[in-house]
């Protein structure tokens, strides 16, 4: 295990008006979730999920699953019990449809998880992020992030 039960929070509107609404971006590698700068950095480090706080269309906020430079990740809401086999599991059960779209923080709850995967094999790495606050006004979402390594 490389973390267990991380905080990570992402978004936030500008609270001036002339501020500009930026996208909020974050990397699940290494020993604990990161919030990754746009620009410059975003060129070495593939961010894992991003949120976008005042939405894309009619101003809700959206969560998004991303991985810009190579697509290896796969996302999946998932329920119960979840380890690095269980989550990496989910690509090949065919039971859950892979997330390939934004969602919007109407459709989240607290207390929904979801499986980032690899999906190379069941002992590649695995992160489960768990909702544990939500607040849609303000464009912010925090999860539990529990990370797996490699075998």
């Amino acid at each position: 295990m490389r973390y267990k039960d991380a905080s990570l929070t992402l978004g936030g509107r500008p609270t001036d008006k002339a501020d500009r609404c930026a996208f909020s971006f974050a990397s699940l590698d290494g020993r604990s979730p990161k919030i990754v700068e746009g620009g410059f950095e975003m060129r070495y480090t593939n961010p894992d999920l991003s949120v976008a706080p005042c939405g894309s269309k009619g101003g809700e906020a959206e969560l998004k699953f991303l991985d810009p430079h190579d697509s290896v990740n796969m996302a999946y809401r998932v329920t119960g019990q979840q380890d690095r086999r269980s989550c990496n599991a989910v690509v090949k059960s065919g039971k859950k449809p892979e997330i390939n779209a934004a969602v919007p923080f109407s459709e989240l709850e607290v207390g929904q998880q979801f499986c980032l995967t690899h999906p190379y094999g069941q002992g590649k790495p695995a992160e489960l992020l768990r909702v544990q606050r939500i607040a849609p006004k303000e464009g912010k979402v925090t999860f539990v992030v529990t990370a797996w390594g490699e075998d």
